[in-house]
C-alpha cells in the first residue's frame, strides 16, 4: 500500500502542478496521460519550454507516477508491455 500513497514532498509538488494554469498540459491531459503513450522524443517536444518542467520532474522523481509524459519523460512503458504480454 505504501507504493500507491504519495509522499508529503509529492503532494505538494502536484498541488502545484494541479493548481497552475501556466504549464503545457493545460487542456491537452488526453496527450499526457491517455492511452497511447508518445515516443521519448514526442514526450520531450510536448514539454521544451513549459514553465512548470522543473516542478513537474521534481514530482516524477518524488512520486513515481506509474503512467503519463512527467517533465518531459514517458512514465509506463514497462507498464504497457507487460499488458500486451497477457
Amino acid at each position: 500500500m505504501d507504493y500507491i500513497m504519495q509522499t508529503g514532498p509529492a503532494t505538494k509538488l502536484l498541488k502545484i502542478l494541479w493548481d497552475s494554469p501556466d504549464k503545457n498540459c493545460a487542456g491537452r491531459e488526453e496527450e499526457f496521460s491517455g492511452d497511447e503513450l508518445p515516443t521519448d522524443a514526442e514526450a520531450q517536444l510536448m514539454c521544451v519550454g513549459c514553465p512548470q518542467m522543473q516542478t513537474c520532474s521534481e514530482y516524477r522523481d518524488e512520486a513515481h507516477p506509474s503512467w503519463g509524459v512527467w517533465g518531459g519523460k514517458v512514465q509506463g512503458r514497462k507498464l504497457e508491455e507487460a499488458m500486451r504480454d497477457e
